[in-house]
Order: structure tokens, then C-alpha cells, then sequence
């Protein structure tokens, strides 16, 4: 969601009043009444209700508002263009009226407003990167108009989670109590209160609409709560609560052809961002478990081919060479179905589960076989590790890649937001068929050519989009 935004709202009211003559001249007509006499008919047991509901969304946002802060940050841009004077536009530098002052100049600024939810009593607050990475100063408002200054505390861009804290946090902070998100049901009532255009306090209600939702090109790990309870720019970083008042989730995003807000709003469901969290608190920084395999969905034409017993789970199309994947035995075809336990629905449950896991853990796999269902016990790897290791993981590039099902090129599964890729052109959904014009038709053949081409200024890369097919210049550095 776009947060840099400005904005002015003009409100204008105009009380329009009877002269003194035309009330003397009325004073003979006869009364109107207005309205009904009786309201609308309900019986007792309806109106309980209706009233216990009224009151009971009423009272809970009344104890998650102080929750919820207005984050206002403030970037200064280097090497931006410098305010010109309008003596020097039109007479040339240095010039100025004889005793006019002379007025210091101004390091340009770019503003944004965002929203925050108070995690912790020390003056921990849960928000998105989008809306504090790249500041030079963020000042937090509480819901009583209170000011402090914050410091950023850690970030995942991946996920879009950032922790900030105050530097002088009163003693008496209000927190939000945090819930289970994976326990929502698509059709229960959600309210989600934030900031948005500056307009502090705001809450809005609508219901579940999806969850697990994908594939959107918003993060690199998307797993999202989508809600039509109106979200709009400045309401990223806002909490989502369910009508028993627990955070369950971030609002993050909307879908928009207009960029204002049109019934699709999109949040981290919270026991994403806890995790995150916890992470950036006791270790000051996100790392993710890594197997080293390249995974597809199982559709109905596969399951049938490997006569499975229904959609399930997700298909290992390869394993990297020197990997935990294939030290520890997995193989190209293997349908995993859990983790520790825990089931595997499709390929973006799966890669969600594993970068949960901590690196250096070990995991248990539950998979089929040739048929057979069999468990295996793996140590997991660091992404992190394993892509500084390489220096030529595609996700340097801001891009996950997926093989395609046909074997022809390789899919561009996710797209780092303002990434390399992204600001290049790329698509999720794009298929790489080559790069500098060497064909790829495999994961191990992208980070071949990647090493390869490691001192290449700029990639030349052929893709197929839709019906099409086109070059794509993607400039390094």
C-alpha cells in the first residue's frame, strides 16, 4: 500500500436561518410532526440481540482504540534536488535583494503516515516495514495525542513486519492482546482500526473474506487474512481484532484499480508477525529455514498420474545438489504432506512452514512415495546463509522461482517488493526461458548462470507473459 501521501481537507458549513418575518408569518400553520410515533416492531428476544450486539462491538472497540498509534515519519532525501530560491531562478545563484535575508536552505524531506499497534508495555509496537524502512526519524502519537520519538528495532521485508519501540515509554502504555489468527473462520466479523489519511482513530468492520491468500506479488511470503472492511492509505500498520477485541492481524494492503479502497483489503495474520517478532526481539534480526528444493502445487491431472488419494500437499520438482534436501534423502517427485505434524496444503503452505523453522533444527517430514507413505528426518539450512554463501541466489535479485510444470524455463513465483526484479519489469508469473542468452530450464541453471555472469553489469532476460514473449533488461548495482 502507498503510504507518501498529502493531503488537505477543506470542510465548509453554512447555517442557513429564517428571517425574524418569515417565522411571524407561519405562526398560524399547523404543527408538523415528524417521524413515526412508534419505532419498528421487535420482539423481545430480537431486541435483546440487536442491542447486546450494538453495544458489544461498541465496548470492545472502546478498549482496542488506545491500542493503536499514528506512526509520521520523515526521510531526508540525499543528493535530492535543492530548494531554489526565487531570487536565484530568475536573476542567477547568488543573488539576493539588497537587506533581504538570507535564508538557510532545507534538506528536502519526503513525509509518510502509517499506524502501529502496541505489543508490549516497554513500548514495543508492531507495524509494517513499508511504512518505517528508509526513515531518518519517526515520531509516535498515541491515541490521547501524546508524542514520542521511536527507533526502529528490526525489520523483515520479506514478510513486511517491522518492530519499532518509544525512547521514553510512559508507564502506563495500553497493549493489545494477541490472538490466534490460524483459529479465524472466512465469514466471522472483523474490525480493523487505524489512521488512515491522517485521520486518526478510524475503525471499520466487515467480515473474513479469504484466508491464505497468495501469490498477489505484495511480499515474498504471503500468507494473508483478505477483509472488506475498508483499509485505505495510512491505515497500513493498523490492527485487525476479532469481536472478542484480540489482535489477529496487520493490515497491510489493498487491491485497488483506483488506489483508493474497493472492497479487497489484505492483513498478516498475527501468528505470521508474533513469530517474526520474537524473532527480531531475542536474536535482532530473521532467519529462515532452508531445505533446498524447488516445489509445485498438486493439481487433480497429478494427482491422478501418481494416484494419490486427493489434492494434497506439495510436489518436490528438484533437489539442489548439496543441500540438507539431499543429505537428508529427499528426492524429485516426493509428495510432503506435514511438517513436524503440522499439514501441508500446496506448495505456499510448505514454504511458509519451512522458513519458520529455525536453521540448525531438525524437522520431520511426512511424504508419499512411489505410493507409499514414509517419514524422513531432516536438519534444516539457513536461506540466508545459503545465499550469501552462493552470492548468485536469484533472491538477490528480489525473485522466487519455481520450475514450470512443462519443463520449459522456470516461473517467477514471488517478487521482493521495489526488489531489482520487481522495479525491472518482472511479474510473478513470468517464465524465464533465458538469461544473456544461455537457455534455463531449471532453478540449478538460473544460479549457473547468475555465477557465471556474476560481473555483468546488466542481464538480459527472454520471458513469456501470457500469450507473449519479451526481453527484460535488468540492471545490477
Amino acid at each position: 500500500m502507498i503510504r507518501k501521501y498529502s493531503m488537505g481537507i477543506l470542510v465548509s458549513m453554512v447555517f442557513l436561518m429564517g428571517c425574524p418575518s418569515g417565522q411571524a408569518q407561519d405562526n398560524n400553520k399547523a404543527k408538523v410532526e415528524l417521524g413515526a410515533k412508534q419505532p419498528p416492531v421487535l420482539n423481545a428476544a430480537n431486541k435483546q440481540i440487536l442491542g447486546d450486539f450494538r453495544n458489544a462491538i461498541a465496548d470492545m472497540v472502546d478498549q482496542v482504540i488506545p491500542t493503536i498509534v499514528s506512526i509520521r515519519t520523515e526521510a531526508f532525501i540525499q543528493g535530492g534536488p535543492e530548494a531554489v530560491d526565487p531570487f536565484e531562478y530568475f536573476f542567477g545563484p547568488g543573488f539576493a535583494p539588497r537587506g533581504a535575508p538570507q535564508q538557510p536552505r532545507e534538506m528536502p524531506r519526503q513525509e509518510g503516515l502509517g499506524s502501529g499497534v502496541i505489543v508490549s508495555k516497554d513500548g514495543y509496537i508492531l507495524t509494517n516495514n513499508h511504512v518505517v524502512a528508509g526513515t531518518d526519524k519517526i515520531t509516535v502519537t498515541l491515541s490521547d495525542q501524546r508524542e514520542y520519538s521511536a527507533k526502529i528495532v528490526g525489520t523483515d521485508s520479506l514478510t513486511d513486519v517491522a518492530v519499532i519501540k518509544l525512547e521514553k515509554a510512559p508507564s502506563d502504555l495500553p497493549v493489545a492482546f494477541i490472538g490466534k489468527s490460524e483459529s479465524l473462520r472466512v465469514g466471522e466479523w472483523i474490525v480493523a482500526v487505524g489512521n488512515p489519511f491522517g485521520l486518526s482513530k478510524t475503525v471499520t468492520t466487515g467480515i473474513v473474506s479469504a484466508k491464505e491468500v497468495h501469490d498477489r506479488g505484495i511480499t515474498s511470503y504471503e500468507n494473508f487474512i483478505q477483509t472488506d472492511a475498508a483499509i485505505n492509505p495510512g491505515n497500513s500498520g493498523g490492527g485487525m481484532f476479532n469481536l472478542a477485541g484480540e489482535l489477529v492481524g496487520i493490515n497491510t494492503a489493498i487491491l485497488s484499480r483506483t488506489g483508493g479502497f474497493q472492497g479487497i483489503g489484505f492483513a498478516i495474520p498475527i501468528d505470521l508477525a508474533h513469530a517474526i517478532v520474537d524473532e527480531i526481539l531475542q536474536y535482532g534480526t530473521v532467519t529462515r529455514g532452508w531445505l533446498g528444493i524447488s516445489i509445485q502445487n498438486v493439481d487433480q491431472k497429478i494427482a491422478k498420474a501418481m494416484k494419490l488419494d486427493g489434492v494434497r500437499g506439495a510436489l518436490v520438482a528438484e533437489v539442489l545438489p548439496e543441500t540438507p534436501a539431499s543429505k537428508g534423502g529427499l528426492l524429485a517427485g516426493d509428495v510432503i504432506l506435514s511438517v513436524n505434524g503440522k499439514t501441508v496444503r500446496d506448495a505456499n503452505s510448505l514454504r511458509n512452514e519451512i522458513a519458520m523453522v529455525r536453521p540448525g533444527t531438525k524437522v520431520a517430514l511426512s511424504l508419499i512415495r512411489f505410493g507409499k507413505t514414509m517419514v524422513l528426518q531432516l536438519q534444516m539450512g539457513s536461506k540466508e546463509a545459503s545465499a550469501k554463501a552462493s552470492g548468485d541466489d536469484a533472491q538477490d535479485l528480489g525473485m522466487g522461482l519455481t520450475p514450470s510444470q512443462d519443463g520449459q524455463g522456470v516461473v517467477v513465483s514471488s517478487l521482493k517488493p521495489d526488489g531489482p526484479a520487481f522495479r525491472a519489469g518482472f511479474r510473478s508469473g513470468d517464465v524465464l526461458l533465458e538469461i544473456n542468452r544461455n537457455a534455463v530450464n531449471s532453478i540449478a541453471g538460473v544460479q549457473a548462470i547468475l555465477k557465471k555472469e556474476a560481473k555483468s553489469s546488466a542481464l538480459l532476460f527472454l520471458v513469456v507473459r501470457g500469450n507473449g514473449r519479451l526481453f527484460i533488461v535488468l540492471e545490477k548495482g
